[in-house]
């Protein structure tokens, strides 16, 4: 037997390993055959095909562009390698090659469906519906176009049209991996926890092995103080995972929400050893200081993660809290003026917490007397967030401080407006009111004298 007629065997062995889902076997086949005969183009398509079976994308897109060098105008392979390239998060050069995809055979809808997802990496999410709406003439029912366009609609801040984009990638792919965890996630930015906590339950219901599923709903469950099940959640993790860092960090939160100093510790000290360089370890270790009442130890842990970036949104707003609490006002300035500043992109689209660190980069400016910034700063933070009470709150107080009740009085009756219940703000408007009417009498009795 030659050596042609042994390639050609290796090859339809491993094409019926491939259909049948073995394809540790069908790989080692195809490159047998491949290392007879290296320039047969089906032979080298079917290797991509294998490598992405095995999510071995960047091996699979070598494969493609071999097939391309002999065969330029190969649609097919272009269609794959762009695909591939989007999975690597190379958006550019996978558009360049769906594009030629797309010029060699017009009636190939996957090339507009994964034309969507290239523009939506590049942040045109304009020309990604312009490419949806055309993908949806060509088949109005396709799981994976709703999919991509619901990422595209997530990353603009559309989160609602997300979800509803999610929705209908679920009602027609039953099994779609992640369109409930998408859809949950959207929920979970919105506030809406119930939501989100049904869709990860579902999702997980599918894919109980899913481990970034399992923490999201256990951090979900923290979040919304089902400590029990939280507990019972993360517990089941770390069983399973011994050295996962992330579950020992957020069992940590959880001993904290539980005023469980000496447990706090000991699982952030856990997480510490499996990630020893992890941000937000020092911080949670403050928290326990506190709740412990070593004041000196708190001091230290928040200041030793001021050395440790990469905190993440929450992270660093706790931070600045429990910094201002410390009496650490100048290192809660210089930890959030590069976020609200623009120079560190952590809350880009982030509205609420963009107004939430400016109220508290003004409320850490108060002890140094500088009114005119800590008030420039509650404007824009009602501003991005009007329903932000205690922006409008120290609001009141700086405009106090500066002697302009007027605009106190004004900054308190929009207070009023969002927590008409608040006793403490009703008895403030009657004592500014006061305060109000005194100094517009002394000042007509300066005129008259």
């Amino acid at each position: 037997m030659n050596d042609w007629s042994i390639a050609e065997q290796h090859a339809e062995r491993a094409w019926r390993h491939y259909e049948a889902g073995r394809w540790d076997h069908a790989l080692r086949l195809l490159r047998r055959a491949l290392s007879i005969h290296p320039e047969k183009c089906d032979w080298l398509f079917g290797l991509g095909l294998t490598l992405d079976a095995l999510q071995r994308y960047d091996q699979a897109a070598d494969a493609y562009r071999k097939v391309l060098e002999l065969e330029p105008n190969d649609h097919e392979a272009h269609l794959h390698l762009g695909t591939d390239l989007l999975r690597l998060g190379e958006p550019e050069d996978a558009l360049h090659h769906l594009d030629q995809a797309h010029e060699a055979d017009p009636t190939q809808h996957a090339c507009n469906c994964h034309r969507i997802a290239a523009h939506a990496q590049l942040g045109d999410h304009d020309q990604a519906e312009v490419v949806f709406y055309l993908a949806q003439q060509e088949e109005p029912d396709c799981p994976v176009c709703f999919d991509h366009i619901a990422h595209s609609l997530a990353m603009r801040g559309e989160l609602n049209r997300a979800i509803w984009c999610w929705q209908r990638t679920r009602e027609l792919d039953p099994i779609h991996p992640q369109a409930n965890a998408n859809a949950a996630r959207a929920h979970w930015y919105l506030g809406q926890l119930g939501q989100a906590r049904t869709l990860f339950e579902e999702h997980l219901a599918d894919q109980p092995d899913d481990p970034i599923g399992q923490l999201e709903l256990a951090s979900l469950l923290l979040e919304a103080h089902d400590l029990d099940a939280a507990f019972a959640r993360l517990t089941a993790i770390i069983t399973h995972e011994p050295d996962n860092a992330t579950a020992h960090h957020l069992l940590g939160d959880l001993h904290i929400k539980r005023e469980q100093p000496e447990l706090a510790i000991t699982a952030y000290l856990a997480a510490r050893d499996h990630q020893p360089d992890r941000p937000g370890i020092d911080l949670g270790l403050a928290l326990a200081a506190h709740q412990s009442g070593d004041e000196e130890a708190r001091a230290r842990h928040l200041l030793a993660e001021l050395e440790n970036p990469g905190q993440d949104a929450r992270q660093v707003l706790e931070l600045a809290r429990q910094l201002l609490d410390a009496q650490l006002a100048e290192q809660a300035i210089a930890l959030l003026s590069p976020i609200i500043d623009g120079m560190d992109g952590l809350l880009v689209n982030d509205d609420a917490s963009l107004a939430e660190a400016l109220r508290l980069r003004a409320l850490a400016l108060v002890p140094a007397d500088n009114h005119d910034q800590a008030i420039a700063d509650c404007r824009e933070a009602v501003r991005l967030c009007p329903t932000l009470v205690e922006a409008w709150r120290q609001l009141v107080d700086s405009y106090t401080k500066v002697g302009q009740l007027r605009r106190a009085i004004v900054c308190l009756n929009h207070a009023i407006e969002l927590s008409p219940n608040d006793a403490d703000l009703r008895k403030l408007a009657g004592k500014l009111r006061r305060q109000a009417m005194t100094q517009t009498a002394l000042r007509s009795l300066r005129r008259a004298a």
